[in-house]
C-alpha cells in the first residue's frame, strides 16, 4: 500500500489503531440493552436480580448474560468489575448476542478487564458480523482497511462497509462516502458519494450531513442547492457537530 493513503477517521489522518479506536467509541454508543425497558442504574433492582440473571445466563439465555456483562462493565447498578464483565459478555456472544461480541471485542482492543489483544478483538468483530451485527461489520472493515489485528485489505474492507451500510450502520455509509469522494481504491464518483452521505445523514451521522451540505453548496456530485445545504448544516448542528453550526447560521 502507498504510504500516502489516507486513514479513514472522523477527523483526519491517524494511525490505524487510533482510527479503529475512534470508530469503536462511536459504535459502542449504539450497543445498549434494547429488548427490556429496565432502569439498570437502580442498584436495588440490580442487586436483587443479579442471582436470577446469573441463573438465566447459565441456563442459556444470552440476553441475561449480556445485561450482566454490560452492568459490570459500566458499573451501572452493580460494582464495576471489568474481568467479570468479559466473562459474561463472552457467554452472551456464545449464546448468539452479537452486541456482546462487539462490546467484548472493544474490551480486548482497549485492554479493559484483561490484556489488550487486537487479534482477538478482530476475531470478535468477525463473530459479531457473522451474527448479523452491522456495527461489527463496520468495525471489522476498519480493521481490514488499516491492518489492525491482522492483514490489510482495502477491497475486503469495502465489502464490509457496503454490507454494514446496507444493514443500517450510518457510520459505514459515511466511510463509503469518503472512499468514493476521495477515489480511494475505486474510481472517484462524487455522485455515488452523495448517495452514501445521504444514507449516513438519514441514519443520524452528523458528519455525513455536513459533507452532504458542502456538496450541495458547491454543486459537487449533483445539483447546487443553497437551501438544501443550509438544511443539512442545521441537521448536522442539531446532531451535535459544532463545526456545522456556523455554516447553519
Amino acid at each position: 500500500m502507498s504510504g500516502t493513503r489516507k486513514v479513514l477517521t472522523v477527523d483526519g489522518a491517524r494511525s490505524g489503531a487510533v482510527a479503529f479506536a475512534a470508530a469503536l467509541a462511536l459504535a459502542a454508543c449504539g450497543h445498549t440493552i434494547k429488548s427490556r425497558e429496565l432502569e439498570i442504574t437502580d442498584s436495588n433492582w440490580a442487586v436483587g436480580e443479579k442471582a436470577k440473571l446469573e441463573e438465566q445466563c447459565e441456563g442459556g439465555e444470552g440476553e441475561a448474560c449480556f445485561m450482566l456483562g454490560l452492568m459490570l462493565r459500566d458499573g451501572e447498578g452493580l460494582p464495576q468489575d471489568m474481568a467479570a464483565a468479559r466473562q459474561f459478555l463472552r457467554k452472551a456472544c456464545d449464546r448468539g448476542q452479537a452486541s456482546g461480541c462487539v462490546i467484548l471485542g472493544g474490551m480486548w482492543a482497549e485492554g479493559e478487564g484483561g490484556p489488550e489483544d487486537m487479534v482477538k478483538a478482530r476475531e470478535l468483530m468477525l463473530e459479531a458480523c457473522d451474527k448479523g451485527d452491522a456495527s461489527g461489520c463496520h468495525l471489522l472493515g476498519m480493521m481490514w482497511h488499516d491492518g489492525v489485528g491482522g492483514p490489510e485489505d482495502p477491497a475486503e474492507a469495502l465489502k464490509l462497509f457496503e454490507q454494514a451500510c446496507t444493514s443500517g450502520e450510518a457510520r459505514a455509509c459515511y466511510v463509503l462516502g469518503r472512499i468514493h469522494l476521495e477515489g480511494e481504491g475505486v474510481a472517484r464518483d462524487a455522485g455515488l458519494a452523495r448517495e452514501h452521505f445521504l444514507c449516513a445523514c438519514e441514519g443520524g451521522d452528523a458528519q455525513g450531513c455536513q459533507i452532504l451540505g458542502e456538496m450541495f453548496e458547491k454543486g459537487e456530485g449533483g445539483e447546487q442547492d443553497a437551501a438544501m445545504a443550509a438544511t443539512l448544516y442545521e441537521k448536522a448542528c442539531s446532531l451535535g457537530l459544532s463545526a456545522a453550526c456556523e455554516s447553519a447560521d
